[in-house]
């Protein structure tokens, strides 16, 4: 076979002189000598036809709650570019810019998702995200009587899981290793629940009479009869702070210290024991619908060597709940006056939370006002979140909630209002949050996203995502 080499140059030349003239006229080349400057024209090309697209940062895979808004994007360079999604390579409507935004479903657990980028000069796509469904967290029961669906069976039985049956559920705290400990105030007894749900009575005629706290080296403290008292682990009791039956407000060392009515007990980052020492309330006569109130009102803390101070409130007042919510003469001080202080909370930089019936306070420096973060309410019992900056886990009712530093509350378990054919939800419900919850008597933070709640004679434990 012969090749004619002229005609093939000629051939080259004649498509190079199209594509030149059609260029020179549509704009899309730069050409030196298309004619009119008198240039040289010896055709040197400048190329401005778009580039393809080229993707810079490919949408990267995450995880999502079911119910949840979940987000992908992606970078890429070029010129004037289109977008086109794909899940498990089919286009999804409306998905046409550089990022897409989903609620994820039950079906959405490992699905593929890419983006086709595209101009006039061609296409890429991406590699796939693949989305990963995660619980939105749990409510399942750590220890006591609630059983497989069953109702709430009180009673005071050791044992494992189901078997274990508990009563009179007030004050409960954690320990360093996990272990959940709560008071059964009628029988007055301590009862440990272990990481796995083994229930056992560690101490009876334990002081129930208000808070409860245990410190790093695993002694307890409690109330009884106005008084603070330590209880090593082998059981052995020893006032720590106040006076057996001495109703007061003095500082001091160990039993020259007094108190009214001790309730909220925590431990701050220093190992003083925080004590929320409520007014002692009674009532003038049997016919009086308003109650007298003696001392208290005030925050103490207890040093290691058991040195009491008040660092909140007014020591030594004597008033009335007339006084506070009837009398038109406004009741001084008011934001400084803690009434049933009955849980507490601190964080490492020193900064203390107050619950009591009026709301919830934070005092972020001894002698500062306190800060407002939720005012009425029935809040019954709070814990620090663990892990946050400055969050609080707050029980109301059926109801726990999480109070964030601004005051925002979110509810993490529970339901707070009834559902769309109007059922309140009220009992037990385990699974998935929000799950529901009976009354609840107290809550304890064991670590970041998990959250211990007494209810309904049983333990339970909150995972939150």
């Amino acid at each position: 076979m012969t090749i004619n080499k002229q005609s093939i140059a000629t051939a080259v030349d004649t498509t190079r002189r199209q594509l030149t003239g059609l260029f020179c006229g549509s704009g899309l080349l730069t050409l030196a000598g298309c004619g009119g400057s008198g240039a040289d024209t010896t055709g040197t090309v400048v190329d401005t036809l778009p580039a393809i697209p080229r993707i810079t940062l490919a949408p990267q895979s995450t995880s999502a709650i079911e119910g949840k808004t979940f987000t992908l994007t992606v970078e890429a360079s070029g010129l004037n570019l289109t977008y086109q999604w794909k899940r498990n390579g089919i286009a999804l409507n409306a998905a046409t810019g550089n990022s897409l935004q989903l609620t994820a479903t039950s079906a959405d657990n490992g699905a593929k998702y890419t983006v086709v980028v595209s101009n006039s000069a061609g296409q890429v796509e991406s590699t796939a995200a693949v989305l990963t469904l995660k619980s939105s967290g749990t409510i399942s029961l750590l220890a006591g009587g609630l059983g497989a669906g069953a109702s709430a069976q009180p009673g005071q039985v050791d044992g494992q899981g189901a078997q274990a049956r508990f009563a009179n559920m007030s004050a409960s705290c954690v320990d360093q290793s996990g272990n959940v400990y709560v008071i059964d105030a009628l029988a007055k007894t301590l009862r440990k629940v272990t990481p796995t749900g083994i229930a056992s009575t560690l101490f009876t005629d334990f002081p129930s009479d208000g808070g409860l706290a245990v410190d790093a080296q695993g002694y307890f403290y409690g109330v009884r009869k106005h008084a603070i008292i330590k209880v090593a682990p082998s059981g052995i009791q020893q006032l720590w702070a106040g006076q057996i039956d001495v109703l007061g407000f003095a500082d001091g060392t160990g039993a020259m210290a007094s108190f009214a009515r001790p309730m909220g007990l925590v431990f701050d980052a220093q190992g003083n024991l925080l004590v929320g020492d409520s007014p002692n309330a009674t009532q003038p006569d049997s016919l009086s619908v308003y109650l007298n109130y003696t001392y208290g009102g005030t925050i103490r803390k207890i040093t290691p060597a058991g040195v009491v101070s008040t660092i909140a409130g007014i020591a030594g007042q004597l008033f009335s709940q007339y006084s506070i919510y009837v009398s038109s003469t406004p009741f001084p001080n008011p934001d400084l006056m803690f009434i049933s202080a009955s849980a507490l909370a601190t964080d490492a930089t020193g900064r203390i939370w107050v619950l009591d019936r009026s709301g919830v306070r934070r005092i972020d420096a001894q002698g500062s006002t306190p800060v407002w973060l939720l005012r009425h309410g029935n809040p019954t019992s709070m814990s620090y979140a663990v892990g946050s900056s400055g969050d609080v886990y707050v029980a109301d009712g059926h109801v726990i909630s999480k109070l964030s530093a601004d005051g925002t509350k979110t509810v993490v378990a529970g339901v707070d209002a009834p559902d769309h054919e109007g059922v309140h939800h009220e009992g037990v419900q385990l699974g998935a949050l929000p799950g529901s919850l009976g009354q609840v008597t107290s809550i304890a933070c064991g670590a970041e996203n998990v959250l211990y709640a007494c209810s309904e004679n049983s333990v339970l434990r909150i995972q939150m995502a």
